[in-house]
């Protein structure tokens, strides 16, 4: 695993902690000593990734779909 992944995968922790905290954005940063503007960064960041990876999920199954369709 990478330094990269090591990291995406700790902030992804940190977001579903502070969403099962049930706390406002500033005052679970506060609590936790982690900076309000790098969790909303990382929050916008993991989000887009897993837009991403949905997208491209539903274009492989669907080009899979045609190729079978069309041979």
């Amino acid at each position: 695993m990478t330094k990269s992944d090591q990291r995406q995968n700790e902030w992804a922790k940190r977001i579903e902690a502070y969403k099962a905290s049930g706390l406002t954005m500033v005052a679970w940063c506060s609590a936790n000593q982690v900076n309000l503007e790098q969790l909303k960064y990382w929050r916008r960041s993991l989000t887009s990734a897993r837009k991403r990876s949905a997208v491209e999920k539903r274009n492989s199954h669907r080009c899979q779909s045609r190729r079978l369709n069309t041979g």
